[in-house]
């Protein structure tokens, strides 16, 4: 025969042998291995198993089965019945393996399951799937079923199509869903990583992850003493997030250490994912180091930006109270929280983000420079503490450019809604630089001391201002003030906010001497009320009432002069109208005496500067003001205010006359 022949006959005969392979395979009821599968299964596992399709065996093109409608059993504990649902289960067979007698399968696909992940309110988890202890066998016994098949088989790859995948947490009852676009696990051996894919979606926003985790053995048993290696790349809702490192035993105390890199380009996809109202438009970025021990999760050389404005540091969350503890010590270069501050506003924000309720913090911040608007702070440094729900902000230091301001903030997240309170000082400020820019001022000597009170309700800007109340004070001893010249007659309006120091300059003088001011001003509802403003210089004294509507803007004042040393430059009385932005001067057709204030509203301002350490004896704004009235106790423990004579009438019992009448300092 001819080689081509006998070539011809080799191949006939391989096809007739294969084709006759196959009748016989497809001549066994392959479906009678499902039962002893689903046996082995469930040793394997330690879970009942049931697989209600049929078992399709097949060799074309390549060796594969098929199995369909297969449920995994929950934990015991679990808060549904099915720890999984599949609805179809393929396998591509390797048959180089199968001869050895080895059952290696090329690729298991799984179509649409339905994965239920938990915690029980302890923190146990069930997804680990371990069966019962292996048997000990003899030398000369067989090995059990599940040790002969389960044992020796070893899968290449895992594809998932479809499906979704939730998680519920045990302790708050909250439930997470993923749904699941596609999925692959690829891996050579129980010793060795696998790499995976996942691309997904969460509340309508796409997710994809890739990476390597392993070795599989380790990553698998979850067991006491193994190490997993991790190398994720996570991208979401905007954000690009990448993990290296490792995980080990969390509760047995290996627990994890991993580098974290992130960026944003704004944090809008965040908030809507997580369901928190977060700072929009902003490019975020996070570095650090992320260690994990027992209960407590630790972050170091941290490089935090936000919007091109940058702060390294140190942080650490602790998970073993009712509520996580943040402890932080953070460093920042330049802060402007202007951007932050409009629109819905920086302190709606964080009120709105549920950050205050879920958790307790003690937080040290410091910055070179913090900008909110033209307002520039230097050196700024503050104490942040957060302690069921309620944040405070004390101390709070900084240096602005006419000098130190020191105060506290508090923040009541658990008000509904919100409410803000803020104590501000600042003992010596020189205004110098500010009062030049009226364009009447050359220069300023001297000091001037402010101290605000006010409370308000967290919202936008406009809501905050419309709540506003509480008190602001100032005050001032001896200084000097230099004027521009000016041409005759001094045109008070024309010279816009500046045109007010007509009031307190002998007409043709340049240089005039301040004895001191004093003023108190309330707010109510965004309305601010001069409920005491005087102002004493060597030519005049001068006093000041009206309002500002701080929601509108609008003013409403009045400053009216009596000279003590000669003719003023302006010798009637001046109105102030317009708005903050822009106020209008105007003057009054004909003088018109002033309204005597209460000694309830004069109060105030003698109180500040006894806190200052400035008695009213010797302070020409204050001279003729009453004493302090002096405060009794009744047996039962009920203070009582006794006044030194008829018609002074005071609304609240005030420091003792030793602090005000001496100088010292007020409580």
């Amino acid at each position: 025969m001819s080689t081509v022949g006998r070539a011809i006959t080799g191949a006939l005969g391989a096809a007739a042998l294969t084709v006759a392979c196959v009748a016989f395979v497809r001549s066994i009821d392959v479906d009678r291995l499902r039962a002893p599968l689903v046996d082995e299964l469930r040793a394997a596992t330690g879970r009942d198993i049931a697989a209600d399709g049929p078992l399709a065996l097949s060799f074309w093109p390549l060796p594969h089965f098929v199995l369909s409608d297969v449920a995994v059993a929950n934990a015991p504990w679990g808060t549904r019945a099915a720890f999984a649902r599949i609805e179809r289960v393929e396998g591509a067979i390797a048959l180089a393996p199968l001869l050895e007698g080895k059952l290696r399968i090329n690729r298991l696909r799984l179509v649409r399951p339905d994965l239920w992940l938990e915690t029980d309110p302890f923190g146990k988890v069930n997804w680990v799937l371990t069966g019962g202890p292996l048997p000990v066998l003899q030398a000369d016994a067989p090995p059990p079923a599940s040790a002969a098949i389960l044992g020796a088989l070893a899968i290449d790859r895992i594809d998932i199509d479809g499906g979704r995948l939730a998680y519920r947490d045990g302790a708050t009852g909250d439930v997470t869903v993923l749904t699941v676009g596609a999925v692959s696990l690829a891996g050579d051996g129980h010793d060795a990583p696998f790499e995976l894919a996942f691309a997904g979606g969460w509340n309508a926003l796409p997710i994809r992850l890739r990476g390597a985790v392993g070795p599989y053995g380790a990553a698998a048993s979850g067991a006491a003493g193994k190490v997993t290696a991790v190398r994720l790349a996570l991208d979401a809702a905007g954000v690009a997030l990448s993990v290296d490192g490792t995980v080990g035993d969390l509760e047995g105390g290996m627990g994890a250490d991993l580098r974290i890199a992130g960026k944003a380009a704004a944090l809008d996809g965040v908030g809507a994912m997580l369901g928190l109202s977060l700072p929009r438009g902003a490019p975020v970025s996070l570095d650090a180091d992320l260690r994990y021990r027992g209960s407590r999760l630790a972050l170091s050389d941290i490089r935090l930006a936000i919007d091109g404005q940058s702060a390294t540091g140190t942080a650490s969350l602790d998970f073993s109270s009712a509520r996580p503890v943040l402890a932080a010590d953070l460093q920042a270069e330049d802060i402007d929280l202007t951007p932050l501050a409009a629109g819905t506003g920086l302190v709606d924000a964080l009120a709105a983000s549920g950050v205050l309720t879920a958790l307790d913090a003690a937080v040290d911040l410091k910055a070179d420079a913090v900008r909110l608007g033209p307002l520039t702070l230097r050196d700024a440094a503050a104490h942040l503490a957060l302690d069921g729900g309620v944040l405070r902000a004390d101390p709070v230091r900084a240096e602005t450019a006419a000098g130190a301001i020191a105060g506290s903030l508090r923040l009541d997240g658990e008000a509904v809604p919100a409410r803000l309170a803020l104590s501000l000082k600042a003992p010596r400020l020189a205004l110098g630089s500010a009062l030049q820019h009226l364009g009447t001022v050359k220069a300023f000597g001297g000091v001037v001391s402010v101290a605000a009170d006010l409370t308000t309700v967290a919202g936008p800007p406009d809501k905050m201002l419309a709540g506003l109340a509480g008190e602001a004070l100032i005050a001032m001893g001896e200084g000097r003030l230099t004027l521009e010249p000016q041409a005759a007659p001094f045109d008070a309006p024309g010279a816009g906010i500046g045109g007010l120091v007509g009031l307190i300059a002998a007409d043709g003088r340049q240089d005039v001497a301040l004895e001191c001011l004093a003023g108190r001003v309330t707010v109510q509802a965004g309305i601010a009320t001069a409920a005491g403003f005087v102002l004493v210089s060597e030519d005049a004294r001068v006093r000041g009432e009206g309002t500002a509507d701080l929601n509108t803007g609008g003013l409403a004042l009045r400053f009216a002069a009596e000279a003590t040393g000669g003719a003023l430059r302006v010798d009637r009385p001046v109105s102030v109208g317009g708005t903050l932005a822009a106020p209008v001067l105007a003057l009054e057709p004909a003088a018109r005496r002033s309204a005597q204030w209460s000694d309830t509203a004069l109060y105030p301002i003698r109180r500040f500067f006894a806190g200052l350490g400035t008695g009213a004896a010797g302070n020409a704004c204050l001279r003729g003001l009453p004493p302090v009235p002096k405060k009794r106790v009744l047996p039962i423990g009920k203070p009582i205010v006794q006044h030194p004579a008829p018609g002074v009438q005071e609304a609240v019992a005030r420091p003792s006359p030793s602090a005000a009448d001496t100088g010292g300092q007020a409580e």
